[in-house]
């Protein structure tokens, strides 16, 4: 995907899901991170969640700050963490 729409996203997140008011975020079905790295680099708590383990295992040495949790999003429920907000792209 081109950087310029990433950065358009992450812009539309972050006005959205203002990193003082939502600093833990959720990000159902993470993939390798293309936006969990961004919106961690900006200072936000992310966990990323994803049924890929090699996905995850990428992500992660992408964006090592990120928390990464294998999990079929169907058991979001089972999480022992709270987050100010999630987002599904």
């Amino acid at each position: 995907m081109p950087a310029a729409i990433i950065e358009t996203e992450i812009a539309a997140l972050a006005a959205i899901l203002p990193l003082e008011r939502h600093p833990r975020i959720l990000d159902i079905g993470c993939g390798i991170g293309r936006i969990t790295g961004p919106l961690s680099s900006l200072g936000y708590a992310v966990t990323g969640i994803d049924i890929s383990v090699a996905a995850l295992l990428s992500a992660k040495s992408r964006v090592p700050a990120a928390r990464y949790v294998a999990l079929d999003q169907e058991h979001i429920g089972r999480m022992r963490w709270q987050f100010d907000g999630a987002l599904f792209m």
